[in-house]
């Protein structure tokens, strides 16, 4: 179990500070750890990202993938990359942000423990093999990008965020039915598993030819929701609406982050699986 959890340690990194951060903004004026603005706030923050890739370089070390939680998350050289690019991409949007979250004032540590647990999220769906895993992880990141979104609290941040948020659930309940109908078809979640173990690409290579029509219909429909995600067209619709109407920040972070973890998760169903 303690090998399971420093697997994913850069996960648990980002999501700790992340939690810390909610429980020091929520502290009152004069307690043993007064609540901080600006500077002491952004310094936190910024060792979610810090830590985040100072565990993922310890994992380098390893000379071969490794497995946890039942084959469902790996710790591989795709994972790592992934690792350390949204640890990267966290700290550099707590960076850019930090006038604009001073704005917030009562909100400055929701907003960046929200791009906090966004990271980490992607961070998990990039080392994840099994289809519930990846949509749950799926849908913290997304819910944490709709708030941010709509954060700023004016007419154009709401439209952006409703907006968002409206599409974003189309497009996830696209990409569950297609996992439904994927796991309806093969009887499992895991994507890859060791030899003499059911998944999705065992069933694949042994009985693909008899369910090729099914196949292509959940392909179609996880294709559509990622689409959505990564900005495609024609899914692009979505786009100069919310980067409009959201932050510099956030657009930063929707336009690079949100495009990178779309692309790892196509790359982990269609290529690996």
């Amino acid at each position: 179990m303690l090998d399971d959890l420093d697997r994913i340690g850069p996960v648990l990194a980002m999501a700790g500070v992340g939690a810390l951060l909610l429980i020091w903004d929520f502290l009152p004026q004069g307690g043993v750890l007064p609540r901080a603005r600006g500077k002491p706030l952004l310094a936190f923050a910024l060792v979610g990202p810090a830590l985040s890739a100072a565990w993922a370089l310890s994992l380098l070390t390893r000379d071969e993938a490794a497995y946890s939680f039942a084959n469902s998350v790996v710790l591989d050289d795709f994972s790592l990359f992934f690792y350390f690019l949204f640890a990267g991409i966290a700290a550099a949007v707590v960076l850019a942000s930090q006038d604009y979250a001073r704005r917030f004032g009562a909100y400055e540590g929701e907003f960046y423990a929200l791009v906090l647990f966004a990271s980490g999220a992607m961070q998990l769906l990039a080392s994840s093999r099994d289809l519930i895993l990846i949509f749950a992880a799926l849908e913290v990141t997304s819910i944490s990008q709709y708030v941010m979104a709509a954060l700023q609290r004016d007419e154009r941040a709401t439209e952006a965020g409703v907006k968002y948020l409206l599409m974003g659930a189309v497009a996830s309940a696209v990409i569950s039915y297609g996992m439904a109908y994927l796991f309806g078809l093969t009887g499992t979640t895991r994507l890859v598993a060791p030899e003499g173990e059911i998944s999705i690409a065992s069933v694949v290579a042994e009985r693909g030819g008899e369910m090729r029509a099914g196949l292509l219909l959940a392909s179609v429909m996880l294709i559509a929701g990622l689409g959505f995600k990564m900005a495609v067209v024609p899914f692009q619709m979505w786009v100069p609406d919310v980067y409009q109407g959201s932050a510099a920040p956030v657009g930063a972070f929707l336009s690079v982050a949100s495009k990178a973890v779309a692309f790892a998760i196509v790359l982990r169903i269609f290529f690996e699986g």
